[in-house]
């Protein structure tokens, strides 16, 4: 597919020569499978940091986490700036109805309804069991569970919020 791409560049810029610029239709295909890569890619080193210590107010790998901190760690990674406070990073990005969540989702957490967000994860995954995410946890440091096997999590859900392409 990029090999395709990159010759249909290359013809385009010989045909035109010095003159001005000819655009080269973008592949949707090829964007798709570039951000389900990014997702992939995203979860692998978020499942990675699994098992690192929950630390208040930080963003450290050799270190630890809270649960912000942890966002915007692995996000940054993949050139994705988030601001540092979980309310804040929640209000990033498109929003996701639950049935369309996708590995490298955000989800975010609030204790009631309509109040402020407190808590966000990554989703890493979405089968059977339900929705996965990878969160820092201040008990359990950076752990990934299931939101639905979680009497906790699963009546805090807040919302998704699709941060690709940001």
């Amino acid at each position: 597919m990029h090999a395709r791409l990159l010759l249909l560049a290359l013809i385009a810029l010989l045909a035109n020569g010095c003159g001005p610029f000819v655009a080269v239709p973008v592949d949707a295909d090829a964007a798709e499978n570039r951000e389900t890569s990014v997702r992939h890619e995203l979860v692998r080193y978020a499942r990675s940091l699994v098992g690192k210590p929950y630390r208040p107010a930080c963003t450290d790998p050799d270190r630890g986490f809270d649960c912000s901190g942890l966002v915007q760690h692995v996000y940054a990674r993949y050139g994705i700036e988030l601001p540092r406070v979980s309310a804040d990073q929640a209000a990033q990005g498109k929003d996701v109805p639950r049935a369309k969540v996708q590995p490298a989702d955000l989800v975010a957490f609030r204790r009631t309804p309509g109040g402020r967000v407190f808590h966000v994860g990554i989703v890493s995954a979405v089968d059977g069991r339900g929705i996965h995410m990878i969160h820092s946890s201040s008990s359990r440091g950076v752990v990934e569970e299931v939101i639905g096997e979680s009497s906790y999590w699963r009546g805090k859900i807040a919302e998704f919020r699709n941060l690709m392409g940001q």
